[in-house]
């Protein structure tokens, strides 16, 4: 942290002022923490309100909750522990867009590998390597002969050197495809034998080893089977937190209303926005001006909307969004993005800052 950086909601005030009401609130946010795991309990965020869940919650408060210090229950009241989960929770709703987790399961063990086939190694010539390396001084024109020595492992067959170089990849076990392994590496080794001496492939297969594993590696893809099996989803999060996230801004300098383009649009990145409506985040920053009048857009016509970064929403949610710098505005009970912009927002982003407002809206389509 820098005299620079700015915690996204800093500014924001308090949703409780009193300090036991406070208090509650954090054990609130402390028990709907562990429901998020629990989808077979909570599915979604809309089961938040549902009774049943509220009165766990307000269970699990009444243990955890000690006031500060003993106090007489006559002159200082007892907060309202039920009315403070409730606007609670409802306020971590209306912050919320709901994403699940989800794992896509096998039913069965997968099993997959790769079928024989001959190689095509018309285009694999590597010339002999030579053992020496010729260095000339400019200044005084000395010649150094440079020898390659004798050490290392040698191995008895060469067919071991490509295979050396094929296990080397994550889909390739040594274990499974031993046999077609060593009938690719029988191919490459005659190929190289039909116009080099024994000594002089060994050498090329020690020298171009990764290279000639890649060649390979690249025609087994062609060849690749799997066994088709049936997959089951599992939810195993119910809905994911977004958390604050900071902002590098230049000292004294505050925020600008997003409605308005900056004076330099080529340094964007510089500034941080503010004044939106729909927004899950106080505070935002564009990559380019297209971002900027995307914003526009989806603060006037969606529910909620949400900019898309590197630890904002799951990895799922990225991938879908890829290719659209400000994510387009996902809306409540939206799949997909449904807008797209060229580029990927580069700005690192590590959570939810709040104060997004619940209102009504257009879903965007």
């Amino acid at each position: 942290m820098t005299n620079n950086t700015i915690v996204g909601g800093g500014n924001e005030p308090p949703l409780f002022s009193d300090p036991e009401e406070q208090k509650v609130a954090r054990l609130v946010h402390q028990a709907v923490r562990k429901l998020e795991t629990q989808p077979a309990k909570v599915p979604s965020l809309a089961y938040l309100q549902k009774p049943e869940i509220q009165a766990m919650i307000v269970k699990d408060v009444e243990e955890q909750y000690q006031p500060a210090q003993l106090k007489l229950e006559e002159v200082t009241p007892k907060p309202d522990i039920a009315a403070t989960m409730a606007k609670t929770t409802e306020e971590w709703s209306n912050r919320m867009i709901a994403i699940p987790r989800i794992q896509l399961l096998p039913k069965s063990e997968v099993k997959s590998g790769f079928k024989p086939f001959q190689l095509k190694l018309d285009t694999l010539n590597y010339p002999p390597v030579s053992d020496e390396l010729w260095a000339q001084h400019l200044r005084t024109n000395q010649i150094d002969v440079l020898t390659l020595g004798t050490g290392g492992v040698n191995e008895k067959r060469l067919e071991d050197l490509v295979v050396a170089g094929l296990v080397d990849f994550d889909d390739v076990s040594y274990d499974d495809h031993s046999d077609l392994l060593y009938d690719l590496a029988g191919q490459t080794v005659r190929h190289f034998l039909s116009y080099l001496s024994e000594d002089e492939s060994r050498k090329v297969l020690r020298c171009y080893q990764r290279d000639i594993a890649r060649f390979i590696h690249a025609q087994m893809q062609d060849h690749f089977w799997e066994d088709k099996a049936e997959y089951e989803s599992n939810v195993s999060d119910g809905f994911t937190e977004l958390k604050r996230r900071s902002y590098t801004q230049p000292a004294g300098e505050p925020p600008l209303d997003f409605r308005m383009p900056p004076d330099d649009l080529s340094h964007i990145d510089r500034y941080l926005f503010t004044g939106f409506t729909r927004c899950l985040y106080t505070e935002e920053k564009f990559q380019s001006d297209t971002e900027r009048r995307l914003a526009l857009i989806l603060d006037r016509d969606s529910l909620q909307m949400v900019q898309a970064g590197q630890r904002t929403i799951p990895d799922l949610l990225s991938r879908w969004n890829r290719g659209c710098g400000l994510s387009a505005g996902l809306c409540r009970g939206s799949s997909r993005c449904d807008l797209s912009l060229g580029g990927e927002s580069e700005e690192p982003v590590t959570g939810f800052s709040g104060a997004g407002k619940k209102g009504s809206g257009r879903k965007v389509v």
